[in-house]
């Protein structure tokens, strides 16, 4: 009797919660069936099929409509299921619960849950700024919507996977400075202007149809500090950013999208294409970086790329929209951590972290099992960083590539994130810690020395290796033996081309001016080349088969006429002489010596224009300027030049030419031997000067 009570008090119950036509027993054997949420995720708009800890939600509470339909006489709108770490996702509280019958029914989730979303086909949407910092709940925006659209449930299948996906769209704007004297630089105001930018929006999750309530400007104040402070652009290469959600919205293909700014009280605005921008995509980031100038504020890359699960609004991308997974350090792209090898999967994959892993193999060796294959040549096919998705993405570093290392500051360190090893591209073991994504750390665990394979061969019978040590140099080691076990760091396999460095709006060519033996004008590749030696930068053209050396030779005229413009006649077009007020410009701005390493683990000396941080300047060589110091011609002769002072001095042509020979050329360093290394200056001379090109004006 006391369960037959029992039985009738349950029963009524659901009499009580339920429709007509919910009643238990009406199509589903044994009554009503509540919905069954196996997991919820964050996902990009290209990883449908992928699941990724990342991905999976585990805190927080998500909302949850079920349509009417046959026999489903009302809705339930809005019901709260919250994650616990010992039931997954439940209701929040009893009457919560979604209930399916026998017939099928419309279901469909948003996160994260608010309490005012009753109408899942007008959910409000606003552009504005993003406050979150990742995917983390922890950091997650409110105003960041992340939904699934209608899936078909029943009684007879409860359970469902709730993909949610982004119902905003992500800009990121990243800010650097350039010869901007202000030592404060900060940024107060941001806002976005087209004519088809969406303001204010509504969402129906259930079928991801956007309705549009007001087309308007977007604007934020950047940080977390009042207007006045906003965020502050720090002085030398590093990187600001600030971040906004925007509605969706194709932009107006006839017109463009103007950013505009307020810095140190002053307006700036840059006008963006919409061949560049074109639309504002939900589930993407839409990622512009500026540079400050003196007085403006400049363009310099638009990337788009898909808003991962645990993307952080401080990760740099690269051009093509992955998140950067190297450090550049002289030239070379350096994987973030060494490589490691999963023996049970018998799969290569980065450490998670620069300062974990501990694989270590064998000269030409696959595995840490295979033994190491003794020759003088390095065989690609054993080369185990080719292995690393994507393939043919990375290889084992050079002998050169380790010595352009040790051209640059390092400092050894007993303890980061509890781990020895050494720093390279920083001097002070403190700045590293502080900033470790600027700087390449190689880690020795516990300790005091460690060596890592090139693909190298040594003078002495043996591979060349890059010893780290405590207390001592870095130093490359020829002496190790091919099957000693060593850890493994791998490079890039293509650097990628610069072409052009660009300072104050001018695009300066990424090397200087040569031409061949059989007449023809090219522009260098590298910042550092100024000469056809292969070996080493000494004062000699081999076989005189390049020459970087030119005269003025334009008769009369004030201004070099285009006719005798060497630049403009460059195989690939495009480029043209300096301008003195350019070469002025340059001068007046933030300079420095350094050294700039070349290929064939050299460096060479010069001055770099843009800043006067010549850490900075050597970590980041391509960032700035770099104008080599090829020294001074005594006897001027295409086939018998005479140099003194090479590393020392430079000089550089422009247009401007006063008549009766006489020109002022950039001239850069001890010139006459009694000038300082650094001095810029201009003076008069008529060839065998340098020339460094510049695009020629839209």
């Amino acid at each position: 009797m006391k369960l037959r009570i029992i039985h009738f008090i349950i029963w009524s119950a659901l009499l009580a919660s339920c429709s007509q036509d919910e009643l238990p027993g009406t199509g589903v054997a044994g009554g009503i069936a509540p919905l069954h949420i196996v997991s919820a995720r964050l996902q990009s708009p290209g990883a449908q099929t992928v699941t990724r800890a990342a991905d999976v939600l585990t805190t927080g509470s998500i909302g949850v409509f079920r349509a009417k339909g046959t026999g489903y006489a009302e809705t339930q709108d809005n019901k709260q299921y919250t994650y616990t770490a010992a039931k997954g996702w439940q209701p929040s509280v009893s009457t919560d619960t979604v209930y399916l019958m026998a017939n099928n029914a419309d279901v469909c989730a948003y996160f994260p849950y608010k309490s005012t979303y009753t109408d899942k086909t007008a959910v409000p949407l606003a552009s504005g700024k993003y406050t979150g910092t990742t995917d983390d709940l922890t950091k997650h925006d409110p105003a960041d919507i992340c939904y699934a659209t209608n899936r078909t449930l029943s009684g007879a299948s409860v359970s469902t996977d709730f993909k949610m996906r982004h119902a905003m769209a992500m800009v990121q704007l990243s800010f650097e400075r350039l010869n901007y004297k202000s030592t404060l630089c900060n940024l107060t105001e941001i806002s976005i202007k087209n004519k088809e930018l969406v303001n204010t929006a509504t969402l129906d999750i259930g079928t991801g149809i956007y309705t549009t309530v007001k087309k308007d400007a977007v604007k934020w104040t950047p940080g977390t500090a009042t207007p006045a402070t906003g965020i502050q652009v720090p002085a030398t290469g590093v990187s600001e950013t600030t971040a906004a959600l925007l509605v969706p919205c194709t932009l107006d293909v006839a017109g463009t999208t103007t950013f505009s700014f307020t810095v140190d009280g002053l307006a700036m605005s840059v006008k963006v294409p919409v061949a560049k921008l074109p639309a504002f995509e939900a589930g993407k980031i839409h990622r512009l970086k500026f540079v400050i100038h003196a007085a403006s504020i400049t363009l310099s890359d638009v990337s788009v790329f898909d808003w991962v699960p645990g993307w952080n609004v401080a990760d740099e991308p690269n051009i093509d929209g992955t998140l950067k997974d190297y450090i550049e350090l002289g030239g070379v792209k350096w994987a973030l951590a060494n490589l490691e090898y999963n023996t049970t999967h018998h799969n290569y994959y980065f450490a998670p972290s620069a300062t974990s892993g501990n694989t270590k193999m064998q000269w030409n060796a696959l595995a840490p099992s295979e033994s190491g294959n003794k020759t003088a040549m390095w065989d690609p096919d054993f080369d185990p960083c080719t292995r690393l998705e994507p393939k043919g993405t990375w290889t084992m570093p050079t002998k050169e590539d380790f010595a352009a290392l040790k051209t640059l500051p390092y400092v050894w360190t007993d303890n980061y994130n509890g781990v020895k090893g050494q720093w390279f591209g920083v001097g002070n073991e403190t700045a590293a810690a502080l900033s470790p994504d600027r700087y390449l750390f190689l880690p020795a665990g516990s300790l005091t020395n460690a060596g890592y394979w090139t693909q190298t061969y040594g003078t002495k019978s043996n591979p060349q290796s890059l010893w780290i040590m405590k207390g001592s140099v870095p130093i490359e080691e020829d002496m190790v033996a091919y099957d000693t076990p060593l850890n493994v760091r791998c490079v890039k396999v293509v650097a990628e081309k610069k072409e052009f460095i660009e300072l104050d709006g001018v695009k300066w060519a990424p090397g200087n001016l040569y031409q061949t033996a059989d007449g023809e004008y090219h522009v260098a590749e590298k910042q550092g080349d100024f000469y056809n030696a292969t070996v080493s930068p000494v004062a000699k053209w081999a076989d005189h088969t390049q020459y970087f050396r030119f005269g003025y030779s334009s008769g009369d005229p004030a201004i070099l006429p285009q006719e005798n413009d060497e630049c403009r006649k460059v195989k690939d077009g495009g480029w043209c002489r300096p301008t003195e007020a350019q070469h002025i410009a340059l001068k007046d701005m933030p300079h420095v010596v350094g050294n700039y390493v070349n290929g064939g683990g050299y460096s060479v000396t010069g001055m770099y224009f843009g800043t006067d941080d010549q850490a900075e300047a050597e970590s980041h060589p391509n960032n700035y300027l770099f104008l080599p110091y090829t020294g001074r011609v005594t006897s001027y002769d295409l086939t018998n030049l005479t140099l003194v002072r090479v590393g020392e001095t430079g000089k550089y042509l422009n247009t401007q030419y006063y008549g009766a020979g006489v020109l002022y050329p950039l001239t850069l360093g001890n010139w006459d031997g009694s000038t300082p290394l650094g001095d810029c200056h201009f003076y008069t001379d008529d060839d065998g000067s340098s020339i460094r090109c510049v695009k020629v004006a839209d």
